[in-house]
C-alpha cells in the first residue's frame, strides 16, 4: 500500500511479507494488468454507475486516489465498506489508532469526507469475530477447495495474535 504520495508501507509483521503469511507462491502467469487499482476501481463505477460497492480491507489508498481521479466517484460508487477505525474501543497500533485508517490517514480523510455512502466496520466490531484453532482445525478437515491455501495463509496471522496478545486464534 503506497500512502498518499509516500513509500509502500507493509505490516509484514503481521501479515508476512507477500501479505499471505509467507507462503512463497510461484510468480503469476498471468498476464499484469496495466491500469492501477484506482483506474480500475473508476472505470467499473463509471461503466456500471450505483451497481458497484467497494470493500477496503486495508488502508484507503486506491479509494482516495479513485476519489481524487474522478469527482463523480463517490456519487457514482454503489457503498463503500470500510474495515477499520476504532469506534469506543482502544486501536491495534495505539490506544488511539486502528491499522488501516493509521496506515493512510490522509486517504482516509478524503474518502469520509467524499460523500459517498459508507459503512464501517471497526475493531470494536472485528475482535468480537474470533477464529479459534478449533474452527482453524474444522476448516482443514473440509473438503473445501482452497481449505488448505485458506489454513497455510491464517497460520502466520494466527502465530501473530498468540505473540502480540496471547490469543491462540485470530481475531
Amino acid at each position: 500500500v503506497f500512502a498518499l504520495g509516500g513509500e509502500p508501507r507493509v505490516a509484514d509483521f503481521v501479515h508476512g511479507s507477500d501479505g499471505l503469511g509467507n507462503l512463497s507462491l510461484p510468480a503469476p502467469t498471468t498476464k499484469k494488468v496495466e491500469e492501477s487499482a484506482a483506474e480500475f476501481m473508476v472505470n467499473k463505477v463509471s461503466q456500471f454507475p450505483g451497481e458497484i460497492s467497494v470493500l477496503a480491507l486495508g488502508p484507503l489508498t486506491n479509494v482516495a486516489l479513485a476519489i481524487k481521479r474522478d469527482s463523480s466517484f463517490a456519487s457514482k460508487v454503489k457503498k463503500i465498506v470500510v474495515l477499520g477505525g476504532a469506534f469506543f474501543a482502544a486501536g491495534n497500533v495505539n490506544p488511539a489508532a486502528e491499522a488501516n485508517i493509521y496506515g493512510d490517514p490522509d486517504a482516509a480523510d478524503v474518502v469520509f469526507t467524499s460523500g459517498a455512502d459508507i459503512d464501517v466496520v471497526g475493531i470494536n466490531i472485528t475482535t468480537q469475530c474470533c477464529f479459534t484453532d478449533e474452527d482453524l482445525l474444522e476448516l482443514k478437515n473440509s473438503k473445501g477447495v482452497h481449505t488448505q491455501f485458506l489454513c497455510d495463509m491464517c497460520k502466520f496471522y494466527r502465530d501473530w495474535h498468540e505473540k502480540s496478545d496471547g490469543f491462540q486464534g485470530i481475531l
